[in-house]
C-alpha cells in the first residue's frame, strides 16, 4: 500500500509523516514496515531502499471535562460535568483535596475515584471541612487530559439522621438519564417484605434488585444497566407489612448509551 509521495527537490535528505492504522497500547504493539522507492522519468530506472519498521504511540490527551459542578444532597456530594471529547475515551478520574489544586502533576497523584459516567456521588465527604474537586478525562492508552475547573464544597452542621421515615416512599433514580449505573432510594416506615424490580417498556421483568424482609428505614440500591440497550425502563417497589398493609409505587428511568 502506498503511504504517500514526495516530489524530488534536489535535497540531500527527505522526510515524511506517515499515518499508521493503529497505535500501540494495552492490546499490543502493531508494527509497520516501510520502504522508499525513488522513480525517474524512465519507468525502468528506479531505486529501492532497504525495509525498515516502526510503530506509533498515542500521546494525544483527550479534551478536558468542562462545567464541573456539585451540590450537597443529604450527607453526600453529587458531582457532574460535561463529557470530554475523545474517540478513545476510557473514563474519568475524580480528585479531592482539602486545599486548592495548584498546578499538581496529576499523573503522580492517586485519584479519589474513577467512573465511566459524567457524574459521581461522593458518599464519604469530609464533614465540616472545605473540599476541593477536579475531574480529568483518561483515554484507553492512559493519557490524561487537562484538569476541569475546580470547585469547592463545604458540609457544615451535618448530623446523622437516626429518625425513622414517617411514610413509605420511592425516590426518582439519580442520575437520570444514566449510563451505565444509577441509584434508587426508598423509605419504609415499618418492617416490611420488600420487592424492587425493573421492567422494560413492554412490562417484561429485567432484574430483581430487592426481594426480602427489611426493617423500617431508608435504603438505596444500585441498578447497573451496562448489559442492557438504551431505552425507557420502569422500576416498581412493593412493600407489605406483617398485618397486610401494602405500599406500591412505579417510576420511569432512562438508560442512554
Amino acid at each position: 500500500m502506498q503511504a504517500g509521495t514526495i516530489p524530488a527537490k534536489y535535497q540531500t535528505g527527505y522526510n515524511a509523516l506517515v499515518a499508521t492504522a493503529a497505535d500501540s497500547g494495552p492490546q499490543g504493539i502493531p508494527w509497520y514496515y516501510f520502504k522508499v522507492i525513488a522513480n525517474t522519468s524512465d519507468p525502468t530506472v528506479f531505486w529501492t531502499s532497504n525495509v525498515d519498521s516502526g510503530y506509533s504511540v498515542d500521546n494525544l490527551p483527550p479534551g478536558a471535562p468542562a462545567s464541573l459542578a456539585g451540590n450537597v444532597s443529604g450527607d453526600s456530594v453529587r458531582l457532574h460535568w460535561a463529557a470530554a471529547i475523545a474517540p478513545d475515551l476510557w473514563g474519568y478520574q475524580v480528585y479531592r483535596s482539602t486545599s486548592p489544586f495548584e498546578n499538581p502533576s496529576f499523573a503522580s497523584l492517586t485519584p479519589y475515584a474513577t467512573t465511566v459516567d459524567t457524574s459521581y456521588i461522593d458518599k464519604s465527604p469530609l464533614m465540616s471541612s472545605q473540599s476541593y474537586y477536579v475531574v480529568l478525562a483518561k483515554d484507553i492508552h492512559g493519557n490524561l487530559s487537562l484538569a476541569s475547573n475546580e470547585i469547592s464544597i463545604v458540609l457544615t452542621n451535618v448530623e446523622p439522621n437516626n429518625s425513622l421515615p414517617t411514610a413509605y416512599g420511592l425516590n426518582q433514580n439519580y442520575p437520570n438519564p444514566f449510563n451505565p449505573a444509577t441509584e434508587i432510594g426508598y423509605q419504609l416506615k415499618a418492617n416490611s417484605f420488600v420487592t424492587l424490580k425493573v421492567y422494560d417498556a413492554l412490562g417484561r421483568e429485567v432484574t430483581t434488585l430487592v426481594n426480602g424482609e427489611q426493617r423500617a428505614g431508608s435504603y438505596s440500591v444500585t441498578f447497573d444497566g451496562s448489559r442492557l440497550s438504551s431505552g425507557v425502563y420502569l422500576y416498581r417497589l412493593v412493600a407489605i407489612t406483617n398485618d397486610g398493609n401494602r405500599f406500591e409505587s412505579i417510576k420511569k428511568l432512562v438508560l442512554m448509551k
